[in-house]
């Protein structure tokens, strides 16, 4: 399966209507097979790095790395975003302390810290998002991965 993982970003040049469009920039890895079809789909938009890593191109932020789908007519990829996509809809859903553990879950997924980085700070232990243990030994809502 391909992969996309962040290389950089940066913002296009300003238009009339404003500042210029930000673009986020990843390498995309996977199997001679699978990088040569996503090669195929680009054609002449095709664009790599100075290692010869094809590039995916975005308007949208999809965290530290993500798989990426061919379309179901083959006629490119997108980046498989179903589990981000679930932890928001149950962040929405649910709201209050429970949204806020969720939604802080959701951050800490999309942030390139959180995807490869431990915590530099222990939470607190009152807090609703902590996975320390509680008195039964039960972990607090905090751990949902």
């Amino acid at each position: 399966m391909l992969k996309i993982t962040f290389k950089s970003q940066y913002r296009k040049a300003s238009t009339a209507a404003g500042r210029g469009r930000l673009t986020f920039v990843y390498t995309v890895a996977g199997s001679p097979k699978e990088l040569q079809a996503y090669a195929d789909t680009q054609g002449e938009y095709l664009r790599e790095d100075d290692n010869g890593k094809p590039l995916f191109f975005s308007t949208r932020y999809y965290g530290a790395s993500c798989n990426l789908l061919p379309n179901a007519d083959e006629s490119g990829f997108y980046p498989d975003t179903s589990e981000l996509d679930q932890l928001a809809a149950l962040a929405d859903q649910y709201g209050g302390a429970v949204g806020d553990a969720i939604a802080k879950k959701l951050a800490d997924k999309l942030s390139a810290r959180g995807a490869n980085k431990p915590r530099t700070s222990p939470e607190s232990s009152d807090s609703p998002a902590s996975s320390k243990p509680d008195k039964s030994g039960k972990k607090k809502l905090g751990d949902l991965g």
